[in-house]
């Protein structure tokens, strides 16, 4: 359903037109997607992907294993744009990475994230893809690990 390509000249232009609902700006830490795609350009471990289905880009993800420890994945973003929200994108990307890190070799063993706490809708898909809350980080958003051999 869909597929994840890494961020390139080709899609740049269509990832920084992504929008969130209204409701949903608190849950970024940041004004823009171009803003978020600057951040993550050159990070040593963590690469946004663009999220494809049908021609179209839907969305971005943004993971990778944790330079610390490679036994452990993170995955800081996962945005679906306002227009192509409750699709299933979300879980289809979700399962995507999940499928990408256990090819890896080695595989990383979880794979974490965080959500701000009144972000329901991320919060029931989590959920549902094996997410666990194991606490809080310090802005206070929730903390949830899933064990990637589990699946």
């Amino acid at each position: 359903m869909v597929t994840l390509e890494p961020v390139a000249a080709g899609n740049r232009r269509a990832l920084e037109g992504l929008t969130v609902r209204d409701d949903q700006r608190d849950f970024l830490d940041c004004a823009s997607v171009a803003h978020l795609l600057r951040e993550y350009r050159d990070h040593p471990a963590f690469r946004p992907h663009a999220i494809r289905s049908r021609g179209s880009i839907v969305g971005l993800v943004i993971y990778g294993v944790l330079p610390d420890d490679a036994s452990r994945a993170w995955l800081p973003l996962l945005l679906i744009d306002a227009m192509h929200q409750r699709r299933g994108y979300g879980r289809a990307a979700l399962a995507a990475v999940i499928d990408e890190l256990r090819r890896r070799a080695p595989p990383p063993r979880a794979l974490g994230l965080s959500y701000r706490p009144g972000n329901r809708g991320a919060a029931a898909l989590y959920a549902s893809m094996g997410f666990r809350p194991r606490g809080t980080d310090a802005k206070g958003d929730v903390v949830a690990w899933s064990e990637l051999d589990e699946g």
